[in-house]
């Protein structure tokens, strides 16, 4: 999640009521299960929700642009340094039963508040 965290020793406050209460919303940071190593868990950025379109751009393993629907109940998470990011890019979308709480803040390496304001991939008809 660099440029938003350093990726060392960084220290984060989480609510869990979000998740539960189905509160978590486009630009959130969560921290959710990996879904390929249930023993992990990982932090990244919602960048979709359940019902929208998100456009995927070429990567070296597949060179089409791709056109992916969330499945209601699920969400897109991108790491926010897109170029060293193994996210639903990778593993496609989340279900929401796996998101364990919203990031409210990083209190170290220093005290901050986490943007929600990012650049989204969803497909709008605009």
């Amino acid at each position: 999640m660099f440029p938003t965290f350093t990726g060392r020793d960084d220290i984060v406050l989480v609510e869990a009521v979000s998740p539960m209460l189905d509160r978590i919303g486009k630009g959130d940071v969560v921290i959710c299960v990996r879904p390929v190593d249930p023993g992990e868990h990982i932090i990244k950025r919602v960048v979709a929700l359940g019902g929208e379109e998100v456009l995927v751009y070429p990567t070296a393993d597949n060179p089409a642009i791709q056109r992916v629907m969330v499945p209601r109940g699920h969400v897109w998470l991108q790491g926010d340094n897109l170029l060293h990011s193994l996210d639903s890019r990778v593993y496609g979308p989340v279900p929401l039963a796996l998101v364990r709480g919203r990031v409210m803040c990083q209190v170290w390496p220093s005290v901050k508040k986490i943007a929600t304001d990012f650049p989204s991939p969803v497909v709008s008809d605009d």
